[in-house]
């Protein structure tokens, strides 16, 4: 009996390690890919940075399933996108990302594809979304825009306060 159970203890240390192992190849793929990515992002457009930014969007998407419920691979995905000027794509792997749970930052990367797509009302509601989740986040934006979503969070804020608010601001579909 004390064999068997020494062999069962074994066995479930070697399962834990073996996932865990995958877990620390990926954050090491993912740091790899974040600092390629880094350097593309101030790179001059061509085809040859378009083909690396897709390559950074596979390699970073095949990476996410070893990091579970993890968003960073997903947001470094879809931000290649964003670089590489394919806003669509963009906006389906930031949607992908916020199943993984929301933070403003992917809001703010949603409200960025919407306006490149020129789709400026679902890159407003974006933007003010991501202002409610962190009010911080509006020192990024530029005055005009940050006046007019502040603005409107404060609003929302006093319509909070008041009892009047029935849902926070949505989010524009992606």
């Amino acid at each position: 009996m004390t064999v068997l159970r020494a062999v069962v203890l074994v066995a479930a240390l070697a399962i834990a390690l073996w996932r865990e192992a995958a877990r620390w190849r990926a954050e090491i793929v993912l740091r790899e890919v974040t600092s390629a990515f880094r350097t593309l992002a101030q790179a001059p457009r061509g085809d040859g940075t378009s083909r690396a930014l897709d390559d950074l969007t596979m390699r970073a998407q095949a990476i996410a399933p070893s990091l579970p419920g993890d968003p960073r691979p997903l947001i470094l995905a879809a931000s290649a996108q964003l670089v590489a000027a394919v806003p669509a794509r963009a906006l389906a792997l930031y949607g992908d990302a916020l199943a993984t749970g929301e933070r403003a930052e992917i809001d703010l990367n949603l409200a960025r594809a919407h306006a490149m797509l020129g789709n400026v009302p679902a890159a407003e509601a974006a933007l003010l979304r991501m202002a409610w989740v962190s009010p911080a986040l509006l020192e990024r934006l530029n005055a005009p825009t940050r006046e007019r979503i502040g603005a409107e969070l404060q609003r929302l804020i006093g319509s909070l306060h008041d009892g009047t608010l029935s849902a926070p601001p949505p989010l524009p579909p992606s």
